[in-house]
């Protein structure tokens, strides 16, 4: 029971300790904390999603969400590159 109550909270203060220190270093607070609203929020989704789909076809869905925010900051990056000074 207490090596439980120990893990579980562990991600989510790493987790807030990741959000915290790369955010007061951000440029753009509000698109930051918008971001991680986002993530909340598709977390959620995928937590209920496996419910319905199960856990091992989420791993799926998983990836693809990885993929998509490499993508975003792929884009993001070239974006801020080619910008004319």
């Amino acid at each position: 029971m207490a090596w439980t109550a120990l893990v579980v909270p562990l991600p989510i203060f790493f987790a807030g300790l990741v959000f915290s220190s790369t955010f007061k270093r951000t440029a753009y607070p509000s698109a930051v904390f918008g971001a991680n609203l986002v993530g909340a929020m598709v977390g959620g989704f995928a937590e209920y999603l496996s419910m319905a789909i199960g856990s091992r076809s989420l791993v799926v869905v998983v990836i693809g969400a990885y993929l998509m925010s490499l993508a975003a900051v792929s884009i993001a990056r070239r974006r801020i590159v080619e910008a004319p000074a």
